[in-house]
């Protein structure tokens, strides 16, 4: 089965993302995106009092102030560093039992509403492989890509905010050096962009195969087959088929896998050579006297910091993108409409046939199929009247039951009870 190509419009799917997760989880949505605000902001404060800090020291050293003045010099920063990293501390273990709550609202969510459309629809989808696969791949990745795209954008957008927070620092001392700690990361975004999509089309072209090993792991360990899997000797063939998945998904990630950390060594190197310029930079310009040691130390704190917090960004928005293009299987499964019309003033079914039930040329065509299962179908069933259904198998039978049933409805013609179509 050939992968599919990514949808294009995958970013469509990032606010309908975050509209089913505030739906899910609201308040406690609302108060993680709070949260993750504060804490974009405490790595630069936490530096510039790291700063204050360090210059206090070098103050009281060149002029020789006494040990107990110098200290009480730096002590309201030390309580404020100290203050900043509680906070901080505090702040990721409330983040995690609200990502807790959320996840487990957000995955009962989801599963109601594959569910609940899955109630609405009829037969002929499920007997659709394509339709099937696309439904398998909406419940199972949908419940926990669905809150881990919503972090992976408040975790972007708290990257931003603490690289602008930083940007305005380091641009005070050069704004060039801002410059050229963001090109350095650009072409790893390059590369995480390019192998998401890579993985989408192994993970989205893995349905069907998915569902075979599901087919034979039941037949391997359910106690409904064992004795045909036993006296046919179907034990080994059956295995080496499930084992045959395993290999080929091993042999095509373990290729993902190398091409990814090739291009992110590579990458790395050049994201570390910027760092080191930049480093270099400053260490120049305290050794010239033209910043502070308290500068220096923040703005090597700040270089560090940069580049990791350019990586996180990169890394959160390559994750919206992946989760945007798988979420888009929950988000076309959740657009199906029922192909059963409902009435608007549907009649009740009488208690009590009297007439009959009349098949008026009835003809029906599976979903891609060019055949008719069955043609021209004329007959009279009169009340209390029994029939019995006789053919090849493949002549209909089934078909016929079904169309009755009304779960499937008519190609061409119509089915009257009482003289009251169906429909």
């Amino acid at each position: 089965m050939s992968a599919p190509d990514p949808p294009q419009k995958w970013h469509a799917n990032v606010p309908r993302t975050i509209t089913l997760v505030v739906r899910a989880a609201r308040t406690e949505a609302i108060a993680l995106m709070a949260l993750m605000l504060v804490q974009a902001l405490i790595p630069a404060a936490s530096a510039w009092v790291a700063k204050h800090i360090v210059d206090g020291v070098v103050q009281a050293v060149s002029i020789q102030m006494e040990a107990s003045v110098g200290f009480h010099l730096v002590l309201p920063w030390l309580a404020a560093e100290l203050g900043l990293i509680t906070l901080g501390s505090m702040l990721g273990q409330a983040a995690s039992l609200l990502n807790h709550v959320i996840d487990n609202r957000v995955r009962c969510h989801v599963q109601t509403l594959v569910i609940g459309k899955a109630t609405t629809l009829d037969l002929s989808y499920f007997e659709d492989s394509k339709f099937y696969d696309m439904m398998r791949n909406a419940a199972n990745q949908a419940d926990w890509r669905a809150p881990a795209l919503v972090r992976s954008v408040l975790s972007s957008a708290q990257s931003a905010i603490t690289l602008a927070s930083f940007a305005g620092l380091i641009f005070a001392f050069n704004p060039w050096l801002t410059l050229v700690l963001l090109v350095a990361v650009v072409p790893s975004f390059i590369v995480e962009k390019r192998t998401s999509d890579l993985e989408y089309n192994l993970e989205t072209g893995r349905a069907r195969e998915r569902r075979q090993m599901t087919y034979y792991e039941l037949l391997l360990t359910d106690n409904a087959a064992v004795k045909e899997v036993i006296h046919f000797g179907l034990g080994r063939p059956l295995l080496e088929r499930y084992l045959g998945f395993f290999q080929k998904w091993f042999r095509e990630d373990t290729v993902l896998a190398r091409k990814r950390s090739a291009f992110s060594i590579l990458f790395g190197l050049l994201g570390d050579l910027a760092y080191y310029v930049a480093y270099a930079w400053v260490v120049y310009g305290a050794a010239a006297r033209q910043i502070t040691i308290g500068d220096m130390t923040m703005y090597l704190a700040l270089f560090a910091r940069t580049q990791g917090s350019f990586s996180s960004l990169l890394s959160s928005w390559n994750a919206i993108r992946e989760g945007g293009l798988f979420l888009n299987n929950l988000f076309q499964f959740l657009e199906v409409q029922p192909k059963t019309p409902t009435p608007s003033n549907p009649k009740p079914v009488p208690a009590r046939i009297v007439h009959g039930i009349d098949f008026e040329n009835v003809s029906y065509k599976y979903p891609n199929r060019d055949e008719f299962a069955l043609r021209n179908i004329s007959l009279h069933i009169g009340s209390g009247e029994k029939i019995a259904l006789v053919g090849a198998n493949g002549a209909g039978k089934s078909t016929f039951i079904k169309l009755l049933t009304r779960l499937y409805e008519p190609t061409e013609g119509r089915i009257l009870i009482d003289g009251v179509d169906m429909r």
